[in-house]
């Protein structure tokens, strides 16, 4: 499992995450990220709005 750095993604990941989480639940459920220099998990089941 490979660590995501959301940092280097932050500005396109603040104008609409949802392409971004689509392409980490292509890669797997859960992820190791960092962000701001502090680690954490991120689930990857958020859906977009509308959308199954």
């Amino acid at each position: 499992m490979s660590l995501v750095d959301l940092t280097a993604h932050a500005e396109e990941f603040n104008a609409d995450p949802y392409p971004f989480y689509e392409a980490l639940r292509a890669a797997g459920p859960v992820h190791r990220l960092v962000l701001g220099g502090e680690r954490a998990w991120l689930s990857s089941a958020t859906t977009r709005p509308g959308r199954p």
